[in-house]
């Protein structure tokens, strides 16, 4: 056995450890050579760096799928402010006006589109959580339970069909 001690020698100091010398073999076996073990160490740590190198790959494109969310549920927000603004045009407004504000409503829905954004129908379809939010539910004769009765803000989603903002809508309750 091997006494380290701390730098003042002391060996019952509480920084004294206990290393045992190497075995050395009884059997007259050799252990793996120098080579064999470089080599483990080595493709051990190029399987590490290939595994460290794919989880910044997820993290990364994690990231930027967020960072893209922000930016375009940002961006929602303004389209969302321009259908009001035509929404409430009254019959008297000047041509041009309301012209110029269907322009703007769809060179922002076509610039969604190229983001790969694209709205989803909710009206008439049964309620699902995992694409619409109930912000009430209303008596509705003849209409079945669950059903979307109105949409009071329309659902976006990516073009893989993961959502990015939930339909939020008025649906129908049983009597």
């Amino acid at each position: 056995m091997v006494w380290q001690n701390d730098r003042t020698g002391n060996p019952e100091s509480a920084e004294t450890a206990v290393t045992p010398e190497p075995a050395e073999t009884s059997s007259g076996e050799e252990g793996p050579d120098e080579a064999e073990v470089l080599r483990d160490r080595w493709l051990r740590a190029a399987a590490e760096l290939d595994n460290l190198r794919k989880r910044m790959d997820r993290e990364l494109t994690q990231a930027r799928r967020q960072e893209r969310a922000a930016v375009v549920g940002a961006f929602l927000e303004i389209v969302d402010n321009l259908d009001r603004a035509l929404s409430h045009a009254s019959a008297e407004a000047p041509g041009p006006w309301i012209e110029g504000w269907e322009a703007l409503v769809r060179q922002a829905r076509q610039t969604l589109k190229r983001c790969g954004v694209e709205p989803f129908e909710a009206l008439g379809e049964q309620f699902d959580p995992r694409r619409h939010q109930a912000v009430a539910t209303v008596e509705a004769p003849g209409r079945e339970e669950g059903e979307i009765v109105e949409v009071v803000l329309p659902g976006y989603q990516w073009e893989d069909g993961s959502i990015l903002r939930h339909a939020k809508v008025v649906a129908a309750r049983g009597g």
